[in-house]
């Protein structure tokens, strides 16, 4: 499938700002902080593959990108998060629910989601805000 043109440049400006974004690089100067941008700028890519409905190209970046995050940030890193989520996500959709449902209980057991049917702390403290304000 022929990328257009537009989408293209698209996807490459939002690499490109993400990739000067100090915020996005954390706290860290140096190497570290290099590193963390390249990191969030294949995120960006990952994300512009599955814009433009690329999810078998998006899922082979992403089983690499969510290596390359846990061995450089850690397994609770907010970037290493949202690759897996984006990950598991994609494996869905592409019919691999085995490993869809791995990377999904990995995320259960970081604490990111709550299975099916269970209350999380988010809708706890919803509903507590709902009571007070009614």
């Amino acid at each position: 499938m022929e990328v257009p043109r537009s989408a293209e440049r698209v996807c490459q400006a939002r690499v490109a700002s993400s990739s000067t974004s100090p915020e996005d690089a954390g706290p860290s100067d140096g190497p570290q902080r290099e590193g963390r941008i390249i990191l969030k700028a294949r995120v960006l890519r990952a994300k512009c593959l599955i814009g433009l409905g690329h999810t078998d190209d998006a899922v082979a970046t992403l089983r690499v990108l969510l290596g390359t995050c846990e061995r450089v940030l850690g397994r609770f890193s907010p970037v290493t998060i949202e690759t897996r989520t984006l990950l598991a996500q994609q494996e869905l959709l592409a019919g691999d629910s085995a490993s869809a449902a791995e990377h999904f209980e990995q995320l259960v057991e970081l604490g990111v989601i709550t299975p099916p049917g269970e209350e999380s702390p988010l809708t706890e403290l919803e509903s507590r805000v709902a009571a007070a304000v009614a």
